[in-house]
């Protein structure tokens, strides 16, 4: 499946000077970084419609079936046009340590238990997915990306509980 922008990846560093002459004088937004499988999701008419992997930036796997499977995604959402959201597809620890022998991370078991084509597997395996973009959203009247996240928990999906702004 083709995304509707493309899903980039930023830069990296651990150097705190990097950052701030990235950002400049702006307020930016920080929260923990999230080891799994980025997932594309939409909603149409408030029904889930389609999950799509990252894949190559470009173009990624559908895998719908399985995302149906992570429990706190939501099926249905009060928001009736259509919608598309950014997350990643999470296990916690303690459900990796049932999955230690037959993965080597936590990301790597979040990922092989989504691209399985039996979807029992990925409900088998208690994942979450952490919606954390929402593309576009000045087409919802949202103009901070703190605004997206109560956006998008208001329509039921889990965000970052530690978020902050920094300025």
């Amino acid at each position: 499946i083709t995304h509707s922008k493309p899903m980039l990846s930023a830069a990296k560093t651990k150097d705190i000077n990097e950052i701030k002459k990235f950002v400049g004088n702006n307020d930016y937004y920080c929260s923990y970084k999230l080891d799994g499988l980025t997932l594309v999701c939409s909603w149409e008419n408030g029904e889930f419609k389609q999950a799509v992997t990252r894949g190559t930036g470009i173009i990624g796997e559908d895998v719908t079936e399985q995302a149906k499977m992570i429990s706190n995604l939501p099926l249905k959402i009060p928001y009736t046009e259509y919608l598309e959201l950014r997350g990643e597809c999470v296990i916690s620890w303690d459900n990796f340590e049932q999955l230690k022998e037959e993965y080597s991370h936590p990301r790597n078991a979040a990922a092989g238990s989504v691209s399985q084509l039996d979807s029992k597997v990925a409900a088998s395996r208690n994942l979450d997915c952490i919606i954390y973009h929402l593309p576009n959203p000045i087409d919802y009247g949202i103009h901070t990306h703190m605004e997206s996240l109560m956006f998008m928990k208001e329509l039921g999906c889990n965000v970052s509980p530690n978020n902050v702004i920094i300025n």
